[in-house]
C-alpha cells in the first residue's frame, strides 16, 4: 500500500512539473484524464486529509480550548470549516471532476480548485461564479509563473 501511494505520489508530482516548461497556460484537464481512476481518488484523498488536517492544525493554534468541537459550532469556526473540509461527497469528486474538465473552458483550471468545485456542485451549489472564480485564477497562477521565470 505504501508502495503503491508514493508511485502515486511521484506520477502526480513528474506530470505537475512538466507545467514549468512551457509558456502556455496549463491543460490540468489533460492530466486528470491521462490518471487511472486510482489516481484520481488518490489526489482527491490527499487533498481531503491534507484540508482536514491544515483546519484541525489551524484550529488548535487560532482558537480557544474546545472551540472546534463547541456545539452550536461558533460561526467563524462554521465558515472556516464550510470553505476547506469535504465532508460526504469525497467519493463522487472524481467523477465530478472528470465531468466539469470536458467543457474546453474548465481545462486550465487548478486540481485543488477543481476538487472544491466539484464538492460545490455535489452539494447543490450554483457553481457559476466558483467556475468563474477558479479560471481567473488559473490565469493569475500563469500569470505569476511567467513573471518568476522573467516572461512578462
Amino acid at each position: 500500500m505504501k508502495r503503491r501511494l508514493l508511485l502515486t505520489a511521484l506520477l502526480i508530482a513528474s506530470s505537475i512539473g512538466a507545467r514549468a516548461q512551457t509558456d502556455e497556460l496549463y491543460n490540468y484537464a489533460s492530466v486528470w484524464q491521462s490518471w487511472s481512476p486510482a489516481v484520481r481518488e488518490a489526489y482527491v484523498k490527499g487533498v481531503v486529509d491534507g484540508a482536514f488536517h491544515a483546519y484541525m492544525t489551524a484550529g488548535q493554534e487560532w482558537l480557544d480550548r474546545g472551540q472546534l468541537n463547541k456545539q452550536p459550532v461558533p460561526e467563524k469556526v462554521a465558515r472556516v470549516k464550510e470553505r476547506v473540509v469535504l465532508a460526504d461527497v469525497e467519493a463522487q469528486v472524481p467523477s465530478v471532476i472528470s465531468d466539469l474538465y470536458k467543457d474546453p473552458g474548465n481545462i486550465y483550471i487548478v486540481l485543488v480548485d477543481m476538487v472544491y468545485v466539484a464538492r460545490d456542485k455535489l452539494e447543490g451549489r450554483n457553481v457559476d461564479l466558483v467556475l468563474a472564480a477558479a479560471r481567473k485564477h488559473a490565469v493569475d497562477v500563469h500569470r505569476a509563473s511567467q513573471n518568476v521565470k522573467g516572461n512578462p
